[in-house]
């Protein structure tokens, strides 16, 4: 089963070694990740070339790591509340999770432990899977995230079945 991999492409050495081990993970649970490479998108059609490529898949996989560090701020629509110490991931990560949502595509987010909860990165009622975890090769090859792959998994084949079936009546 083909999955969407959304991931940042600026990468330190300790989130290219998780993000191998989190695509051995999805390939144990019996997926087929997907990355974009860099000849498949031009500065003119960045979006349609994600959406070409997720049509291709059954689901998408949001890795959302540490991309960006803002030791202080001021949060303008809460009162000018100071904010320490937020950290975040790439934007795309939010744009194509949002992509694959309106494309009625399941999502599981596999989310560093630290980055601020906003967005796709809210646990709770919502469409899609959150899944937080240190950033550790080690953290990536546990039974529980290969429980929640193969649950998912699940779902997703479920989901499909009932679909086609609904399609067809």
């Amino acid at each position: 089963m083909k999955v969407f991999i959304s991931v940042g492409s600026a990468r330190n050495q300790a989130q290219g070694r998780a993000c191998k081990a989190i695509l051995a993970a999805l390939e144990a649970a019996g997926f087929e990740p997907r990355e974009m490479s860099t000849g498949e998108w031009s500065e003119t059609r960045r979006l349609g070339a994600v959406a070409d490529i997720m049509s291709e898949c059954a689901g998408v996989v949001v890795i959302a790591t540490r991309r960006y560090v803002f030791e202080s701020g001021i949060e303008e629509a809460r009162a000018g509340s100071r904010l320490s110490g937020i950290s975040q991931p790439t934007i795309w990560n939010q744009i194509e999770g949002a992509l694959a949502v309106g494309k009625g595509l399941p999502v599981f987010v596999i989310a560093e432990e630290g980055l601020r909860v906003e967005g796709l990165l809210e646990d709770g009622d919502v469409d899609w899977t959150v899944h937080w975890a240190p950033l550790s090769s080690a953290a990536f090859s546990t039974h529980e995230l290969l429980d929640e792959l193969h649950s998912w998994k699940s779902r997703m084949t479920s989901a499909a079945t009932e679909h086609t079936a609904y399609s067809s009546a």
